[in-house]
């Protein structure tokens, strides 16, 4: 992956949960408990890592269905993702690559 998400973090494709979330687009990954789930990388969520209960994560593509990064949220407000976040979510990541596919033509 490229990096440029977190400063200083850059994952290998299937690494992590953000690699894994790269390797099975463009399906959502739900992880329910990251701290006992052996793909999960601490390291990249600093001292936050403790507080993660929960994540989902899909890969970012642009028009060709190139990654072009990968987006987590965290910590639902109330207590666990639904497939309806995975719906909404999928659709936000779309419009994300799209934009990034523009961004990086206009530069």
């Amino acid at each position: 992956m490229r990096p440029g998400g977190l400063p200083g973090v850059s994952l290998k494709i299937g690494e992590g949960i953000a690699g894994l979330a790269a390797q099975q687009q463009p399906a959502p990954l739900v992880v329910r408990s990251p701290q006992t789930d052996p793909r999960w990388l601490a390291a990249p969520y600093g001292e936050a890592a403790s507080r993660v209960r929960e994540v989902l994560a899909i890969a970012l593509c642009d028009f060709h269905g190139e990654l072009c990064g990968v987006l987590e949220l965290c910590n639902p407000a109330d207590g666990a993702f639904r497939s309806s976040d995975e719906e909404v979510l999928a659709h936000y990541a779309t419009l994300c690559g799209i934009t990034l596919h523009h961004a990086h033509a206009l530069q």
